[in-house]
Order: C-alpha cells, then structure tokens, then sequence
C-alpha cells in the first residue's frame, strides 16, 4: 500500500497527465484510492451507472458475484468523472450507455490500459518503485488508509464488497505488524529512559 503522502502525490502527478479526454487518469487513481474499486469494476462502470440519492451523487456498479451495489462519490472523485464527461460532451453527445472512463482510442479502458495509467503516474509523481503501482496497491492502499482513520472493520468490508471479513483483514495486517514490531518498543523505552 501506498501512504498517504505517496497517494497524494500520484493523485497530483494524475492531474497533470496530458489530456486524454479531460482528467481521466486523475478520476482512475481518485476511484480506485479515494473508493477502494476492483480493477475490473472500474473498466465495467458505464456512464448510466451515474446517479443521485437524497443529496449524494452515487454510482452503481457490480461486484463480485454480480451483485448490485451503489457506493457515494467523494467531490474530488466526482469533479474528475465530472470534467472527464465534459471533455467528452465537448466533442459530441455522450450515451448513457457509453463506457464512463475512454480509453485513448475512444472505446473501454482494459485492466492494461489502467496499469499502464498507474505505472505512468507513479513515475511523474516520483514514487520509489513506479512499476508495483498496480490496481491492487490502490485497493490496499484505500484499506490501510480507512483503517488509520478509524473505519471500522464492519464499515471496510461492505466498502470494499469482501463477503468475508477476513479478507479485509489481511490489508491491515501488514501495516499493524510493522507498527506493533519489537524494535519501536525497545527504541521507545531505551530512548524514555
């Protein structure tokens, strides 16, 4: 998983991507870090799947099994997908239909397309290892963020449509294993004493 630090700046390096139909790299790495999305989720999300309910624009999309969710979207994720269709609609109308996020050549982004984005990304935003910013990082990186926000457990599961919470659990493993290590304990009390 990325920090919050390395995530910003690959969200910051996304919005100065040359256009490829307005901040589409930017509303990819915002959808699947701000979201926690499977890749395969985010390549199916057509322009219908866009919605609204009470005072929040949502989106609906298909999970694991199929299933039917809808999710929020976050303002910075929407502003992204927002300026995306824009770009679109300044070149003529957009079908409901259509697939939400174009690639290059105008039809569906493919789960290569996406790497390729993140790798292209990680690498303007200066990250150490450019080429492992894949699809799951985002997702990893989504879970160990909620998890030091405070989500809990419950919460993290539904977000991120594991039917089992321990699957959602071993994103954060890592991360505890790291914090809880003997060496910080040992350095805290030769360094308080």
């Amino acid at each position: 998983a990325l920090d919050a630090r390395e995530y910003k700046a690959l969200l910051e390096a996304a919005e100065g991507q040359p256009p490829a139909w307005g901040p589409r790299d930017a509303a990819v790495v915002a959808l699947m870090g701000l979201g926690g999305w499977r890749v395969s989720t985010v390549t199916a999300l057509n322009v219908s799947d866009l919605g609204i309910h009470g005072a929040h624009r949502t989106i609906s999309y298909s999970g694991k099994g199929e299933k039917r969710s809808s999710a929020p979207l976050v303002p910075t994720t929407l502003a992204y997908l927002d300026a995306h269709l824009s770009a679109r609609r300044a070149l003529g109308p957009v079908d409901s239909g259509e697939p939400l996020l174009l690639a290059n050549d105008g039809g569906r982004l493919s789960r290569d397309q996406v790497e390729r984005i993140l790798v292209r990304c990680a690498k303007a935003a200066g990250l150490h290892d450019p080429a492992k910013v894949r699809p799951h990082v985002l997702r990893a990186t989504f879970a160990t963020l909620a998890k030091l926000a405070g989500v809990d457990l419950w919460e993290l599961q539904e977000a991120m449509d594991h039917a089992d919470p321990r699957t959602t659990q071993q994103y954060e493993q890592a991360e505890r294993r790291l914090s809880d290590a003997p060496t910080y304990v040992v350095a805290t009390f030769l360094l308080s004493t």
